[in-house]
């Protein structure tokens, strides 16, 4: 096994072990939301139902993002577009130098793709804990940092075939 597939291996494991926490908390949050509104009710006060029933929704939408959008936008919006960026570079002359930099080029690829989708995890499981907290910036803070994310591997994806070009593999 070697050094690249343990690290994507550990990745993997890694987004496992975020997106199994984060749903345990999130439905954790829910739950206690569940509850607050129902004391609230019973109490008579109109407020605080309807401050928990928007936390309760606002994490449901977050615990959404994290389990459908995420995964979605690295399978079939970056990853896409990094396979035809390996097998575009992969047509040219591969011998000596260009082979190394075709694999240095794959693997840093797909190593910015795996960290990109786990700081977009870490950005919604913090939103997660914001909202837990009754924090208000944690599910417009999320989708920034996830669309500065796709903005950034999307701007790397345009300019890693020059780069490639440059060092002469493609």
């Amino acid at each position: 096994m070697s050094g690249s597939e343990v690290l994507f291996d550990f990745l993997r494991q890694t987004w496992t072990f975020l997106m199994g926490a984060l749903l345990v908390v999130a439905l954790l949050v829910m739950l206690a939301n569940v509850l607050k509104s129902s004391v609230m009710t019973v109490t008579g006060s109109a407020s605080g139902v309807s401050a928990a029933l928007v936390s309760l929704f606002s994490l449901l939408i977050l615990a959404l993002f994290a389990t459908l959008i995420i995964p979605e936008v690295v399978r079939n919006g970056i990853q896409p577009v990094v396979d035809k960026t390996l097998t575009s570079c992969s047509a040219g002359d591969v011998t000596g130098v260009s082979s190394i930099v075709e694999e240095i080029t794959t693997f840093s690829l797909r190593l910015i793709v795996a960290l990109s989708a786990l700081r977009m995890l870490k950005a919604t499981f913090s939103a997660v804990f914001y909202n837990a907290i009754d924090g208000s910036v944690g599910l417009s803070h999320a989708l920034i940092e996830s669309a500065e994310v796709v903005g950034g591997i999307l701007l790397l994806l345009l300019i890693s075939p020059l780069i490639v070009k440059f060092f002469g593999s493609c």
